[in-house]
């Protein structure tokens, strides 16, 4: 496994100016395709982690853990990340248990004229997918998890965005621009049974038979 510090390294090269006002902000933000999940069997569901930015123009790269609270991930089994087409450096450091993965990287080079932005990094319409992440969920798991961005310099994530307009970089970590980090739910249910409705059934027809 790399270290953090190379991961940045290869992520976040590049010949342009690094800005550091202090007054934008990046934003993380996760998108579940279920906030409700049936576990009456294994089953999995996807968690979209998306960032945007006050400034610039493109997202040139990011490194985030996704964390959970409480033991409740345990339910979670396995999971797989999902890479942007953008990122030209991608890496994680894997699924460490109770629903949560670390040292995950997505980053380009941006060198213009030779590497210019990838047009689906540009968030000045929509927010910039990071990467989906699909969680297996054993059977019979129950309860809220809630996930939220974090690691990096920040405590909730990096992220290094370039402005086309200017040419400059900023990097989103602590000390510097604010950055905002992301958070969802998701509620497991275990359903009940056919056979167990069938059988709930059953005991009524009989009950007005008598």
């Amino acid at each position: 496994m790399k270290s953090s510090f190379v991961r940045r390294v290869v992520v976040f090269a590049a010949a342009s100016v690094i800005s550091t006002a202090s007054a934008q902000t990046a934003t993380f933000s996760i998108v579940p395709s279920q906030t409700v999940v049936n576990t009456t069997v294994a089953t999995s569901f996807t968690l979209s982690v998306f960032g945007s930015a006050s400034f610039g123009t493109h997202i040139e790269g990011t490194v985030f853990d996704l964390l959970t609270a409480g033991p409740l991930g345990n339910g979670i089994t396995n999971i797989t990340p999902t890479f942007p087409a953008w990122s030209t450096a991608s890496s994680w450091g894997g699924h460490i248990g109770n629903g949560e993965l670390v040292g995950y990287t997505a980053g380009q080079v941006i060198f213009p004229p030779n590497f210019l932005p990838h047009p689906d990094t540009d968030f000045r319409t929509n927010p910039v997918l990071l990467g989906v992440f699909e969680l297996d969920v054993a059977a019979g798991s129950s309860g809220t998890v809630n996930w939220m961005t974090s690691g990096g310099v920040s405590g909730n994530g990096e992220m290094r965005v370039y402005d086309e307009v200017t040419g400059t970089t900023m990097q989103f970590i602590t000390g510097g621009p604010a950055v905002i980090a992301g958070s969802a739910s998701v509620t497991f249910v275990p359903a009940p049974s056919s056979l167990g409705v069938l059988g709930v059934g059953g005991l009524v027809v009989g009950r007005r038979r008598r």
